[in-house]
């Protein structure tokens, strides 16, 4: 029996175990059994709890532990246990209950119980996350490059994040498909109702979760081939019911062709050199009756545009382990509107363990820079790539706008200061020269920041250089700096305002820079970067502190739609919360605490500046880093900032409107 006290020294070991494959030469990813997992995900939530918490979903939401389902917790003995399905539960927990907007992302490690790739890549998706983030992590040797660190905290303060690693436990813990004689990805309520649906433990646990929030962006990880496939995925939306023809497009395709190459791209090649094909699950995989995806995506509102007799999705009335309420089958107009993407990692389900990958892909390379700096291993392994895709999955669900140093000479590479722009360019001239020209640097007259906390010398300089960059999107339609003498940024405060800029992210930008649509996107970019750069004159600002933030408008092509036969099915605008939350400015829903709200306008942390004519910088201690760290300080000179982990004072964060979407006064 799995024990809580025997789980701590259990996953102590397991942690010892992988560092000690970090830093060998021989340090290969290896596949986990149902008992290791659940040890490593306690010893995780144990360790970490600042960012990781786990439950049991039988627990949680009150369902059976039927005596069908054993799950092997020794491999020599066969021993077995009632099958506990857990949940793991990723983010600031110290400041989530304060931000109901925290976009929310789901992963499924595996429905099918012998697809082994997905459950692997999840644990190792979470571990990541808390060796990164926690202040709990006291091992230096585990943390991950400094850029990794900084972007995955930008990721655990602002998203909240629900993953089952082994979804389809008793499937996992016996290396087979089903649970028991039912297949869990025919078990959903699409184009099946009555008894033909929620008949597994493994469906009925994921309904629960899905019926508790609302989900922006989810990933199911199979096997068996390789794609990364969004909706349609069913008979029904075969073109005229022809299979072998084109699938119909969904309200939310625009979003979803592109959404789907980006995660191609940032996931990498396989050992062929070839990327994930990408295209709906009717076209690169084929089409299903009960699957969890289209479910997901479409339960909340497809109904509604069809008559009653075609209605696609009805109640569930099964028998199985004791049956299921009906009314939990029928579902209100917000939590099933989610791109639900079917990710199938390999041609294997169970590739060999040479194939796995190693843990210096995810510890040693520069995660978030996967496209722009070389990898320290050449080993293309099927969980780095996973968690690379899941790593932007989290990422897209809102557009997040991060400031970059726009100093020309080298600044302390910490976690806690601003990335540098050595990052995006091949020489310190492209900054300069997008920004306050060289003349103006040459005569000494440029103070730039390197964190939200930054002090300049108004009497030695009148410049102010600045950079950002926009994450969590692909296009930039339009973004422009803002200075005020308020922290609020009230329209009558506002003393610099600069000229709009537009372009794309490097999201976008390193990925589809061969098609005319990048091409016209990136024509502002004349120096080749995915940088924005603004020179700000502080002639005229007065004041002896103000504040500076960047704006940025972003996606708003996601809401096209084609036309003839591309035509959406069914005809209506776009459905999904992700793509109205950037281009709807109408849209908004609440459930069960949690809220989306539509934003035309995403904002970066505000930096603030001290500008008295002293040298000595000054703290503002009422400001606090968006991402949720105390601010730091910063000058010209470019003063180190002392190291402190992200998490740690994150309760002044939320209530600032310091980052995020432009909230009304």
């Amino acid at each position: 029996m799995l024990r809580s006290s025997l789980l701590l020294a259990l996953g102590l070991s397991l942690v010892d175990d992988c560092h000690a494959l970090v830093d060998s030469a021989s340090s290969m990813i290896k596949y986990r059994t149902y008992a290791e997992m659940a040890e490593y995900l306690l010893e995780l939530n144990a360790t970490f709890p600042d960012v990781v918490r786990v439950s049991v979903a039988q627990e949680t939401y009150k369902l059976p532990y039927p005596e069908e389902l054993q799950c092997i917790v020794d491999e020599k003995t066969n021993a077995t246990e009632l099958c506990k399905q857990f949940v793991v539960h990723l983010t600031n927990h110290s400041t989530l209950a304060s931000d109901p907007e925290r976009p929310q992302v789901f992963f499924s490690g595996a429905v099918h119980g012998n697809e082994r790739v997905g459950p692997n890549a999840v644990i190792e998706l979470v571990a990541l996350f808390a060796h990164a983030t926690s202040i709990y992590q006291t091992d230096d040797t585990m943390k991950p490059t400094a850029d990794t660190q900084r972007w995955l905290r930008e990721l655990v303060n602002t998203r909240n994040v629900l993953l089952v690693p082994m979804t389809n436990a008793y499937g996992f813990s016996r290396n087979q498909r089903r649970e028991l004689t039912v297949d869990p990805n025919r078990d959903y309520n699409y184009m099946r109702a009555g008894a033909e649906c929620m008949q597994t433990m493994t469906s009925r646990v994921v309904n629960e979760i899905w019926r508790d929030h609302m989900f922006q962006l989810a990933v199911t990880f199979h096997g068996g081939t390789q794609a990364i496939a969004y909706e349609w995925g069913s008979p029904n939306h075969y073109s005229h019911g022809d299979k072998t023809k084109p699938s119909e497009r969904s309200p939310d395709d625009m979003a979803q062709v592109q959404l789907g190459n980006t995660l191609a791209n940032f996931a990498g090649t396989f050992g062929n050199g070839e990327l994930y094909p990408t295209g709906t699950m009717n076209d690169v995989v084929y089409g299903v009756t009960g699957g969890m995806e289209d479910w997901g995506y479409a339960a909340s509102w497809e109904n509604q545009f069809y008559d009653e007799k075609s209605h696609p999705f009805l109640p569930c009335e099964p028998t199985t382990f004791g049956g299921y309420p009906k009314k939990k089958t029928v579902y209100n107009n917000v939590t099933n509107r989610a791109f639900n993407v079917l990710v199938e990692t390999s041609n294997s389900k169970e590739p060999l363990p040479a194939d796995m990958g190693d843990f210096k892909e995810l510890y040693s390379a520069n995660v978030d820079f996967f496209r722009t700096e070389g990898t320290a291993t050449k080993i293309v392994g099927h969980v780095p790539r996973n968690v690379r895709l899941a790593l932007m999955m989290i990422e897209m669900v809102q557009p997040l706008v991060r400031w970059v140093s726009a100093e020309r000479s080298p600044v302390p590479h910490t976690p806690d200061t601003f990335p540098a722009a050595s990052l995006y360019t091949t020489s310190v001239d492209q900054v300069t020269k997008m920004g306050c020209a060289a003349q103006a640097w040459e005569r000494k007259r440029v103070a730039t920041c390197t964190t939200t906390d930054c002090s300049v010398t108004r009497i030695a300089h009148s410049k102010l250089q600045v950079a950002w960059e926009v994450l969590g999107a692909l296009a930039v339609d339009s973004t422009h700096v803002q200075v005020s003498s308020s922290a609020s940024f009230e329209d009558d405060t506002i003393l610099i305002e600069t000229k709009a800029q537009k372009g794309t992210t490097r999201r976008f930008y390193e990925f589809a820079s061969n098609t005319s649509e990048a091409a016209a996107a990136n024509t502002a970019d004349k120096m080749d970067t995915s940088l924005f750069v603004a020179c700000l004159d502080l002639g005229n600002v007065t004041s002896d502190t103000f504040y500076v933030r960047a704006v940025a408008i972003v996606d708003q092509n996601w809401k096209k739609q084609g036309a003839g036969g591309d035509k959406p099915s069914p005809q209506v605008p776009p459905q999904s919360h992700l793509v109205n939350a950037r281009t709807n400015a109408d849209w908004t829903a609440e459930w069960n605490g949690h809220k989306v709200k539509a934003s035309l306008e995403w904002v970066s942390p505000i930096i603030t500046v001290d500008a008295t004519n002293r040298s000595k910088t000054k703290r503002h201690s009422s400001n606090a880093k968006a991402d949720g760290s105390p601010a730091q300080k910063s000058s010209f000179a470019f003063q180190s900032a002392p190291s402190q982990d992200v998490v740690a004072e994150a309760d002044n964060s939320v209530d600032t409107p310091t980052a995020g979407k432009i909230r009304a006064a």
